[in-house]
């Protein structure tokens, strides 16, 4: 297992690698691209630059050598100058050449003396001594142009300007064919004079009109331009629907600024190649590392199937091995959750036997015994809770209760302990405003007896146990907060084992240690019932200090007159006498037990020891037509022969006229809800548990009388 997963750490780590490096490097490329791109605009740039430069240079010595040729006649307005420039165009001008003079009046390319120039605003020429080139609309064919002057001197004064016309759409032609891309604009008005690849200029803000790319500023891109400087702008063209840059930088000594630009394939051809190199290599390792890992879980695939069946069979000899210990510790210390109620009856029952002449002792004792009877037999069941509780079936039926009296019953069972180990018990009620309310009262009683039972076990001869009930605010209405608090000076737990009291079968010391038996199970049932009704416990102890356990539970609240109506409630068993019941019933104890307290309240009862002669009675008495013979029948479920629920379907076939029917009421231990399911399906109408109680049997017939 350990070198499968280091085998599948290493390609997973080999593939991390590889990713994180074609990461690195595809970012790396990125970046060195576009700084290289960048580079190469602006290294275009000042090409362009030179070339728009040098050919201005051509034209304006193009004006300067035809004015050094007109300073050498002697009068530049007449015939002798217009043939001058005539030939000049003709044989040495690149582009057409004028002479403009101070009155207005200019020769054309042609030689011809004419007037009107001076509207245009190239009077402002006279003014310079110097060599200049200018960008504006022709004045005589009104296409924009560039125009290269240079003066012709006389006497050192300007008697004349040359000017070689260039115009721009043919001078694009010219740099076009040059093999450059680029634009000049002038930075005066914004006007891009010259366009070598759309060769139909514009305006630099109609470049801005487009959508700005991130991280670039329209802005700042425009103010560059306006003041000569270098700048970078990203758009996306929407007319093309391709990403542009473009590089600004300015014309040495002039008026113009050089843009060079380039679309995003141009710009990223080379970093989209190389990445596609890298992308492919990264691919071949990442295949690489995936093969590897699939030859890796080939190699081990059934050295983990080997792994897993070894770990499957440890696993499920732990659990048995653990389930083993738990039923062996479970069986060894069971006898402590009955021991309690067991030496209530076992005392008393030796008490009355001492005192059999004193009635009123011997009754008191046979009530004491009766309470310890009741909670025996719940904590028989806790066996069956625990099972129910880990199943989730486990309901909770409440019923009217008066707090005070369960706590004295409560009392009374543990009260021979505490007797016999000499510990000082007090009981205190503490701001009790209401005593009668709704309850689960047997469930209550299971949680209180385990604390109860703990905190004597668990402190020594001649100790202390202190036991309060309050109650406390409820933020349900109509509910109290019923809080029951045990102290005891124990031996006490340390805090570890706090922790883990709720685990079933925990103790802190086993019994041959301490001495003290016990199940491990009643504290596990004591949390779940306690969360199941709403409720907290909490629980502080030190070791050789004690401990308190201390439980919250909330009850709906119930008036004093209701339950003084249904505990003044008395039975009335007169419209049962005379009444017949067959008991079916396979131990004669419990059909000695049932008849007893039947024929006491002037019932006729007939027995049957199985399902089999119990159906045969039904039999017998409906042939004789004697339909209504019986007028209940008490049906145990577990039985030789024939069981109850066979018993029960059977006696149900039997043809009966119309409105004869005789209540089947079970009279069985099976207690759990699929039992008693199982009983109404097969037929039956009531459910009573053992041991019979002779209140429930008596309510229970007397159900199906009125």
């Amino acid at each position: 297992m350990k070198r499968t997963v280091k085998r599948i750490f290493a390609s997973a780590l080999l593939i991390a690698v590889v990713l994180f490096v074609a990461f690195m490097l595809s970012s790396k490329v990125q970046s060195s691209a576009e700084t290289n791109c960048w580079k190469r605009l602006e290294d275009t740039a000042r090409i362009a630059d030179i070339t728009f430069s040098n050919m201005t240079s051509k034209y304006l010595s193009q004006s300067a050598a035809c004015a050094e040729g007109l300073e050498n006649l002697g009068d530049i307005t007449g015939d002798d100058a217009a043939s001058y420039i005539e030939v000049f165009n003709s044989e040495t001008a690149s582009y057409p050449t004028r002479l403009y003079l101070p009155d207005g009046s200019f020769i054309s390319e042609d030689g011809y003396l004419e007037f009107g120039y001076k509207s245009s605003g190239l009077e402002v020429n006279f003014v310079r001594k110097q060599s200049v080139s200018s960008t504006h609309k022709d004045f005589l064919t009104g296409k924009k142009v560039i125009e290269a002057f240079s003066p012709v001197m006389k006497n050192g004064e300007v008697a004349g300007i040359v000017s070689t016309v260039i115009d721009l759409s043919s001078l694009s032609d010219t740099l076009a064919s040059e093999g450059t891309s680029f634009m000049v604009a002038d930075r005066r008005d914004g006007t891009i004079i010259i366009d070598t690849k759309s060769r139909t200029p514009g305006l630099v803000s109609d470049i801005l009109e487009n959508e700005i790319l991130a991280p670039y500023s329209a802005d700042e891109f425009s103010s560059a331009v306006t003041n000569g400087q270098s700048a970078s702008l990203g758009i996306k063209n929407t007319s093309r629907g391709v990403k542009e840059y473009i590089y600004a930088m300015p014309s040495e000594n002039s008026d113009y600024e050089i843009l060079s630009f380039g679309d995003e394939d141009s710009f990223f051809a080379q970093a989209k190649t190389v990445r596609k190199y890298i992308i492919a290599a990264m691919a071949v390792l990442l295949a690489a590392s995936v093969l590897y890992m699939v030859f890796t879980f080939k190699d081990t695939r059934e050295e983990l199937a080997e792994e897993k069946k070894h770990i499957a069979k440890e696993y499920e000899l732990s659990i048995a091995q653990k389930a083993n210990k738990a039923k062996s510790t479970f069986l060894f210390n069971l006898s402590h959750d009955i021991r309690t109620p067991m030496n209530a009856i076992e005392g008393y029952t030796a008490i009355a036997r001492k005192y059999i002449g004193d009635q009123d002792k011997v009754e008191s004792c046979l009530e004491k015994i009766d309470v310890a009877e009741k909670n025996l037999l719940e904590l028989i069941n806790q066996i069956l809770d625990m099972t129910k509780l880990d199943s989730g079936t486990v309901e909770l039926h409440e019923e009217s209760a008066d707090i005070l009296e369960r706590l004295e019953a409560l009392a009374t069972i543990i009260n021979p302990d505490i007797h016999a180990k000499g510990i000082r018990f007090q009981f205190r009620v503490d701001g009790l405003k209401n005593r009668y309310v709704y309850a689960d009262c047997g469930r209550t009683n299971q949680i209180l007896l385990n604390i109860l039972g703990n905190a004597i076990k668990y402190t020594p001869e001649g100790g202390e146990i202190q036991f309060t009930v309050s109650q406390g605010k409820s933020s349900t209405e109509d509910y109290g907060n019923y809080i029951f608090t045990c102290t005891d000076n124990g031996i006490g737990m340390s805090g570890d084992y706090v922790e883990k009291i709720f685990e079933p079968f925990s103790r802190e010391q086993s019994s041959t240690i301490s001495k003290i038996e016990g199940t491990g199970l009643g504290m596990s049932i004591v949390k779940n019932l306690v969360d199941m009704m709403n409720g907290k416990i909490d629980i502080e102890s030190a070791p050789g200090e004690g401990t308190t356990v201390r439980v919250a539970l909330p009850f709906r609240l119930l008036e004093s007159e209701v339950l003084a109506e249904v505990r003044d409630k008395e039975i009335n068993p007169v419209p049962l006498q005379g009444k017949r019941v067959l008991i079916i019933e396979d131990n004669e104890m419990n059909r000695e037990i049932a008849k007893l307290i039947l024929e006491d309240n002037g019932i006729i009862v007939e027995e049957a020891e199985n399902g089999k002669q119990g159906l045969e009675k039904v039999r017998k008495a409906a042939v004789d037509g004697q339909y209504d013979y019986y007028d209940f029948i008490l049906m145990d479920i577990q039985m030789p022969v024939m069981d109850g629920y066979e018993a029960t379907r059977e006696i149900r076939a039997i043809p009966a006229p119309e409105g004869h029917h005789v209540p089947i009421i079970a009279m069985t231990a099976n207690v759990s809800d699929e039992d008693k399911q199982k009983a109404f399906e097969a037929g039956m109408d009531d459910h009573l548990a053992k041991p019979i109680e002779m209140r429930r049997l008596l309510e229970t017939l007397l159900k199906y009388v009125y």
